[in-house]
């Protein structure tokens, strides 16, 4: 499998860290390369239940500096930068490249049981990193398919969530950003599968990696029939959400009712 490699460096980092070192070699490939800055699904053994007492986990930034003395070829933290286009559904929290700074604190803030507290403000510096990929000289194209839910959900309270709307109707005009929303009136939807995010490193349509996240742990998916499945549903999503127009229409006027 041409991504095994990631899982030995993978291994090779936690197990210098303190980390758990399972990883499952037949879904492990460049996601990994986002753990360091997601490490929220990245847990020390110590904080497992029964797991040992262990020093608090080294920051983010100390963890790629580990990484990249083992082994200097390798840059977990370019996955969305080799990505030539990305393809996301949220049904339930904004897409983590669209968020403002308060709705990540909020968002990240609102399950201690996935991130402690003590690590919030820099895991949300790593994501407002994140979003450079965006705005590079030859940015990455977007592409989010988001349930209304996410949108009226008041995440860090009405303020918060205002500001959040404004955010993302200002990204919307990014040539490379498109938006669209999935009414609640359509009724039951493709997307029950839960959210998911697709990358692509070339110029086909067909996705390269499927990535699905759980509360504590990442799933890499690179067989042919689960990029076709995902690939479909996002398809079948597209046919019930608002044109790109119509749904920054729709998060004006949420935005406005907040």
């Amino acid at each position: 499998m041409r991504y095994d490699r990631y899982a030995d460096r993978i291994i090779h980092i936690r197990s210098i860290e303190g980390h758990s070192t399972h990883v499952d070699r037949e879904r492990v490939g460049p996601d990994e390369r986002d753990r360091p800055h997601r490490t929220e699904v990245v847990q020390p053994v110590a904080d497992l239940p029964g797991g040992p007492r262990a020093e608090p986990a080294v920051e983010v930034g100390s963890l790629v500096r580990v990484q990249r003395e083992a082994d200097p070829d390798a840059d977990f933290l370019d996955l969305e930068s080799d990505a030539r286009y990305i393809q996301t559904w949220q049904p339930l929290v904004l897409p983590g490249l669209l968020q403002t700074e308060d709705y990540a604190r909020a968002s990240l803030g609102a399950n201690p049981a996935a991130v402690r507290p003590e690590r919030i403000d820099q895991l949300v510096k790593v994501r407002m990193e994140r979003k450079g990929v965006l705005v590079k000289s030859e940015p990455t194209r977007f592409w989010a398919i988001i349930w209304e839910p996410a949108l009226r959900c008041p995440v860090g309270g009405t303020n918060v969530q205002r500001a959040q709307l404004d955010y993302l109707v200002e990204a919307a005009q990014r040539p490379n950003v498109t938006l669209q929303v999935v009414p609640l009136d359509v009724g039951a939807v493709a997307g029950a599968c839960g959210a998911f995010v697709m990358f692509g490193f070339t110029d086909s349509p067909n996705p390269g990696a499927v990535f699905l996240e759980t509360l504590t742990s990442s799933h890499y998916l690179e067989q042919e029939a689960e990029l076709d499945g995902y690939g479909l549903v996002f398809d079948y999503l597209r046919s019930p959400a608002l044109n790109p127009a119509r749904s920054i229409n729709m998060i004006t006027a949420i935005a406005t009712g907040t």
